[in-house]
């Protein structure tokens, strides 16, 4: 429990969709200073087996935004995954930004 990946400190996960055949996962980590993915938000892909791909390879960063605490939702649409998030550092102090992927 609370390992997805090799990120041990898995302290929440918020928010789960699936998109091109695969369940796409957000979590955010426990206290800081407690390891890999604290207070980070982190974005992984499952393969419906055992494999958890961590999609986003800076935890905490999507696209060029660091400091992301947290993915609250995400939903497809048009043929994306949008991602939804709340930033608590440096210049990103509670904003929201909206984020797309496409894989």
């Amino acid at each position: 429990a609370g390992t997805l990946g090799s990120n041990n400190n898995t302290d929440t996960i918020t928010a789960m969709a699936v998109y091109n055949g695969y369940l796409y996962i957000a979590t955010t980590g426990g206290a800081a200073g407690t390891g890999a993915d604290a207070d980070k938000a982190s974005l992984y892909r499952w393969d419906g087996s055992s494999t958890f791909t961590l999609i986003n390879t800076t935890q905490g960063t999507l696209s060029t935004t660091a400091g992301i605490d947290t993915i609250n939702c995400m939903a497809v649409y048009d043929g994306m995954l949008f991602l939804g998030t709340t930033g608590v550092t440096g210049n990103n102090n509670n904003r929201a930004n909206v984020y797309r992927y496409q894989g």
